[in-house]
């Protein structure tokens, strides 16, 4: 739209579990207001969600495909042998919706945090390979079992991370970050 072409709009998308699927209601009332991202960024469930909205997938039909497939089943945690649960089912669901498997092919330029458990610091993902990635940012640690991307591991970009703005910040003019995790009492206190 013209819109999009004057004004670029970003959204962030925080990580929290299920709670991370509540992002959808916050961006169809933007979608409604005619407001539409031309950049987004997210971490673990805020991740999965900016990864369907960034191929193109429009807020209800993304909620619509999660109910359908019932991600939360996935993110139900069954402890196995190891003590870990694989993520891999979810790869296979994941590559039926971003059947490209890459950034590159996403419509709105998309960045994933990640926690790189090897080096012990935040990694951002934003070409090339996208599922991996897209799993290693919901890689709950101790829950699920990390992802390897090169010769690294990788866990829950919430872990370092959990409101990925800023990396996204300079190519925005209006950033919108939206958070659904609960606020601590002693923050809502002091008025912050």
């Amino acid at each position: 739209s013209a819109r999009r072409s004057i004004v670029k709009i970003g959204i962030t998308f925080s990580g929290g579990g299920a709670r991370g699927f509540a992002h959808l209601g916050a961006v169809q009332a933007l979608h409604e207001a005619g407001i539409r991202p031309s950049i987004i960024s997210g971490a673990s469930a805020g991740a999965i969600v900016g990864a369907f909205l960034a191929a193109g997938y429009l807020p209800k039909r993304t909620m619509e495909i999660i109910a359908d497939i019932n991600f939360l089943k996935y993110f139900r945690p069954i402890i196995i042998g190891s003590g870990f649960v694989k993520l891999e089912k979810i790869s296979d669901l994941l590559l039926n919706y971003f059947p490209e498997n890459n950034f590159e092919s996403l419509e709105l330029p998309f960045t994933i945090s990640t926690t790189n458990y090897t080096q012990g610091k935040v990694a951002y993902f934003s070409e090339g390979e996208l599922i991996r990635p897209l799993l290693a940012s919901a890689s709950i640690p101790v829950i699920f079992e990390p992802i390897t991307i090169g010769e690294d591991l990788y866990v829950d970009g919430g872990v370092l991370c959990n409101m990925p703005a800023q990396v996204i910040r300079e190519q925005a003019d209006y950033l919108f970050g939206i958070n659904c995790n609960p606020i601590a009492k002693h923050a809502m206190a002091r008025g912050t």
